[in-house]
């Protein structure tokens, strides 16, 4: 026999069993001893009732406030979705604070902690506000609202199961699940790849539009369509537009020195010189050789006469940019120019002389690329990020060691500049390097440098 439900006398949803006997309605609450309870916790739910209360109307203010700046660009909404644009800004007003010690309290007594309540923000916030108004036995009070009426907890599950499927297409049979494939540059030139997605279950196409451009965008967007229509597998497109970027700016190129080290182990011995290719440039020429190509440790370009006449064992010396004495001995001439090894360290700059004893000749380095330019930060060191992308510089340190001007670079998006507040932790380089924020204005803020490597990070 089911058992019936019935309302008591005290308005709360009960059973109530006679001892052998199927289920029966309830007798009258003075023949039944009432449900036991803990005076202390009534007590301390009718005491926060007031306060909590309190809080959530403050909550509820903030939402109103946001309504009302952002009644613009919620107004021009498309009509079907102007209640979920009221809902997502209610969201963002909501998700301004932290949250967590209010929502830890409400779980303690009882009550939702609005942990879930993404669909239906308002009309979460306003239910629980309205249970603790009445458990506080305080006045009733219309919840401010100026942005019509809130979705309820099913109109806004409705919506998502809605606007999800006009999304991301209707759920496929198996988990319940869709599966979003970003498509790479390749897709737009390689149809039969998007075939093969598709065949593999690919349900979404993304479209990273951070990346490529129009045109690459079309012809994925065409071989897509296509790919569905000879499979038959439907397959929604979805464009991720491309959000601001935060990003550092450039920094000053570094003089331009180019080195070659020879390999040693770990007691310091010599393993293997390193292999320097010395190539002659005639006027008016450019050097486009690069080490990797070459299979050495570096190609440097030289200009002068004579340097056929050298035989294999000849020791060419000169000061590098270190200031110290160096060799190099030539190994090898070819076409390319004079192989050589080295079983020092050099650092080789525009200008440096290399001098041959016999037969007696001079040749000089040749220009050098600019190498890219970076900045060494050590924990306690200071940074400043300044709205203007002019190029980043090191700190500049007098002859004591004394720092002069912070080390500096620019930002690309400074508008983040008004707000952040001192205090507050930045990263930079995925977090390899991190700071405090010390002060901050629109045009520049300076950070202390709290997290990078003991011999410091670049």
């Amino acid at each position: 026999m089911a058992k019936p439900l019935v309302l008591s006398s005290t308005g709360k949803l009960g059973w109530h069993r006679q001892p052998g006997v199927g289920a029966h309605p309830a007798m009258p609450v003075a023949d039944r001893e009432p449900l036991p309870s803990s005076s202390a916790e009534n007590d301390r739910l009718t005491a926060a009732a007031p306060r909590l209360a309190a809080n959530l109307e403050s909550l509820l203010r903030d939402m109103e406030l946001l309504q009302a700046e952002e009644a613009d660009r919620r107004d021009r909404v498309a009509t079907p979705y102007v209640t979920s644009a009221q809902n997502l800004i209610d969201y963002l007003a909501l998700r301004r604070q932290d949250l967590r010690p209010l929502q830890d309290e409400l779980a303690s007594l009882g009550l939702s902690s609005l942990g879930r309540c993404e669909a239906s923000v308002r009309h979460s916030v306003e239910n629980v506000h309205t249970i603790l108004r009445r458990i506080g036995d305080l006045p009733e009070i219309p919840p401010p609202r100026s942005s019509g009426q809130a979705v309820d907890h099913r109109g806004g599950a409705e919506a998502v199961a809605r606007n999800a499927a006009r999304l991301l297409g209707a759920p496929i049979d198996l988990e319940d699940a869709s599966i979003l494939v970003t498509l790479p540059v390749a897709a737009a030139t390689n149809p039969k790849l998007v075939e093969d997605l598709l065949e593999a279950g690919m349900t979404i196409a993304r479209i990273n539009a951070a990346h490529d451009d129009v045109p690459v965008w079309e012809q994925m967007v065409h071989n897509v369509r296509q790919a569905s229509a000879a499979t038959g597998r439907p397959c929604r497109i979805t464009m991720d537009l491309a959000g601001p970027k935060l990003r550092t700016g450039p920094l000053q190129p570094a003089s331009p020195v180019l080195s070659a080290k020879p390999r040693r182990d770990a007691c310091g011995r010599l393993c293997e010189p390193a292999q320097i290719l010395l190539v002659p440039v005639q006027a008016g020429q450019t050097h486009q050789a690069t080490a990797s190509a070459r299979g050495v440790d570096a190609v440097i370009p030289f200009v002068g006469d004579g340097w056929k006449a050298l035989q294999p064992g000849t020791a060419l010396r000169g000061i590098d940019a270190s200031g110290r004495q160096r060799t190099l001995r030539v190994r090898r001439l070819g076409p390319e120019g004079l192989w050589t090894t080295a079983t020092h360290h050099w650092h080789f700059t525009p200008g440096l002389r290399l001098l041959v004893e016999k037969p007696r000749l001079e040749l000089r380095i040749d220009a050098l690329p600019a190498q890219d330019g970076c900045l060494l930060l050590r924990p306690g060191d200071h940074l400043r990020l300044t709205d203007a992308c002019d190029h980043g510089r090191p700190a500049v340190i007098d002859a004591e060691g004394h720092v002069l001007k912070p080390a500096q670079i620019g930002c690309t998006l400074p508008g983040v500049f008004c707000q952040v507040e001192p205090g507050q932790r930045i990263a930079f380089d995925d977090g390899r390097i991190g700071g405090v924020i010390v002060s901050a204005n629109r045009e520049c803020l300076l950070v202390k440098i709290t997290n990078a490597g003991s011999r410091g990070s670049r």
